[in-house]
């Protein structure tokens, strides 16, 4: 029930969500290229074989998943590793890396955004691994475990 309210309720605000982006991408918060991988308005191809997804939202959950990500790639190199993220500066300082590593901005916590962007990258050859890497401190534990992203995932893997 909880699930359905939330992607109702963030459907019905989604001109209102992709305002504010646009009103960011002005002010030099957001590039074009993050607002339309996060809105899915770009498809993302499936890369063949082993693929290990690492999601690390901010700044310090990608340079942890960064780390995680060079080791995968040094014991699994037959392994392709897709590292998503959420804000402009954990995206650039992981595409500073010289890496086997396909970087993408991961899609808007809408129940049908998230549901497109797991068809298209991950039902057809489910990942070897998936590592999400979440901060917590003391005022804000959990803000970057998302909803439908979780909800989906969850149903993904218990298949």
């Amino acid at each position: 029930m909880f699930f359905r309210f939330y992607n109702f309720l963030l459907f019905f605000l989604l001109p209102l969500i992709l305002l504010f982006f646009l009103m960011r991408f002005f002010f030099s918060k957001e590039t074009k290229q993050s607002i339309i991988e996060k809105f899915l308005f770009s498809k993302y191809p499936r890369p063949p074989g082993k693929l290990i997804w690492i999601n690390g939202v901010s700044i310090g959950e990608a340079k942890s998943g960064l780390t995680i990500a060079k080791e995968f790639l040094v014991n699994r190199p037959d392994c392709t590793v897709l590292f998503s993220t959420s804000t402009i500066s954990a995206y650039n300082e992981i595409a500073k890396q010289k890496e086997k590593i396909i970087l993408i901005y991961l899609p808007i916590d809408i129940g049908f955004l998230i549901k497109k962007f797991i068809d298209s990258l991950l039902i057809a050859l489910p990942p070897t691994e998936m590592v999400f890497i979440l901060e917590s401190n003391s005022c804000n534990f959990d803000s970057s475990l998302f909803p439908s992203t979780t909800n989906i995932l969850f149903f993904f893997i218990t298949i």
